[in-house]
């Protein structure tokens, strides 16, 4: 979201005459903020549409979101982190102007080595947060949701009678690569710029750099990160590390934090439970993983933990309530609190697998509503288990393993091996290219459910006749 920058005092001194902290709008009403990002469907007369219609609403189902129990603390992190970053520099200091000569110069030396032309800018240390949880837990949903919160790109035109022409990115939001290429980093980088100026110019330029060395691409991210000001970079997917920790010229922890943290640009990272071991010093005796002193730096600041939702958590309730709200649902039918529990124990409390079990069992149900064959619609937890069984079943033994405590097993079945994105229906599971075989390992106690008995009992029935063959 690019807006006019317009400027406003804030409360204390330290913020207030520089354009960059100025141009800063902060969302104090919580609530506002909550609201502004809560998204639930509520159709009257659904029922009476055609059924194109009704499978268009459906489609939305994707899009229901209720803001997770951190959003409004990662909301005021992110505007501290920029309030913060923004103080220490000032667009019209000699040293700011100076920084952006530099890197200009910089960028003609073929033979330039780039880490050592880092300490010049004379910017300190910045702050760095960690966000982790599960897979499918709402981890990038819920950071990318609270930085659009916040305008992406400020225009600055004149700033207390100055002339002052700028583009100032505020946030931006990348995957590291799948592969070990410090280009492909740099190439999201330059797109995802692109994406928030409204302008192809920088990936254009540098995917076609094809002979352009490792450190030229590396200084033209910072030249690019400090000509715009850049204020806060969110780095998804950190887990992938692990999986190329020992090829040369890959992306590491080193390198994010001499490309942004020590220029002074926070950075939020953000990764799966596997990644966690990234900062593990068991790992520090490979010199391609980074020693204490880099993972200090790196883990600074507030660590943020996504935990799978129990059933009679609130945001749980919340949730449900949205995925199955009254205007889908039939006298005759019966939501009771058996179906509650057996929801919440197929989808383990992951909201990527509640939407797509829900929007299916919908859609389901309406394609029965609809054949007007006379035959009495299945019981609403025989018709859940029955779209779970067919499908989810490719990713079922996935979710097997989170409810025995397996979070290691879970994470390499639902992302192929650890590297790729994580899938969470049968589909998405038939895409994924480098999916490996389920690696059967003893049960360990202490999961979401401990035994088979400590879940509803199952319902399931053979009412397959009851159902459209192929789309369920």
């Amino acid at each position: 979201m690019r807006v006019i920058a317009q400027y406003n005092k804030h409360p204390v001194p330290q913020f207030c005459g520089n354009p960059l902290t100025e141009a800063l709008s902060i969302c104090i009403d919580k609530d506002v903020l909550l609201k502004k990002v809560e998204k639930t469907i509520d159709v009257k007369g659904f029922w009476k549409l055609d059924a194109i219609y009704q499978q268009a609403i459906l489609q939305e189902f994707a899009n229901i979101h209720i803001p997770a129990p951190q959003f409004g603390s990662l909301y005021s992190k992110f505007m501290s982190l920029l309030l913060h970053a923004y103080s220490q520099i000032h667009p019209f200091s000699a040293l700011n102007t100076k920084n952006k000569y530099h890197l200009a110069t910089l960028m003609t030396d073929s033979k330039l080595d780039w880490e050592l032309n880092v300490a010049m800018f004379g910017r300190t240390t910045a702050p760095s947060l960690m966000v982790q949880g599960p897979s499918g837990i709402g981890k990038t949903t819920e950071i990318r949701l609270a930085l659009s919160c916040i305008p992406q790109v400020l225009e600055h035109h004149n700033y207390n009678g100055r002339h002052y022409r700028q583009d100032q990115l505020v946030w931006i939001s990348i995957d590291l690569p799948s592969t070990p290429s410090l280009k492909a980093l740099a190439l999201n980088f330059f797109l995802a710029v692109d994406n928030a100026l409204g302008c192809t110019t920088y990936y254009e330029e540098w995917s076609k750099k094809a002979k352009t060395s490792v450190d030229q691409h590396l200084i033209g991210m910072r030249k690019v990160a400090i000509v715009h000001e850049l204020g806060l970079i969110h780095i998804d997917e950190l887990q992938f590390m692990l999986k190329y920790a020992k090829s040369k010229d890959s992306p590491s922890l080193q390198i994010l934090e001499a490309l942004f943290n020590k220029l002074g640009i926070p950075l939020i990272l953000s990764c799966t439970t596997q990644g966690l071991a990234l900062f593990d010093a068991s790992y520090t005796d490979n010199s391609l993983m980074p020693d204490f002193t880099t993972t200090r730096r790196m883990l600074n600041d507030r660590e943020f933990k996504f935990d799978l939702h129990k059933a009679n958590s609130p945001h749980f309730k919340n949730l449900f309530s949205a995925f199955f709200p009254l205007f889908l649902q039939w006298e005759e039918t019966s939501l009771d609190e058996l179906f509650y529990q057996k929801f919440h124990f197929l989808t383990c409390g992951l909201p990527a697998v509640m939407s797509r079990l829900a929007h299916l069992y919908h859609e389901t149900h309406v394609q029965l509503r609809r054949r007007g064959s006379g035959k009495k619609v299945p019981s609403c937890i025989d018709l859940l288990e029955h779209v779970y069984k067919h499908q989810f079943k490719l990713i079922d033994p996935a979710l097997k393993q989170l409810r025995r405590n397996q979070v290691t097993q879970y994470e390499a079945s639902i992302t192929g091996g650890g590297i790729g994105k994580a899938v969470f229906s049968d589909v998405e599971k038939k895409r994924q290219k480098k999916a490996k075989k389920d690696v059967v390992v003893e049960i360990k106690k202490g999961g979401m459910f401990d035994d088979h008995a400590s879940h509803p009992k199952s319902l399931s029935t053979d009412i397959a006749n009851g159902f459209v063959k192929g789309n369920s």
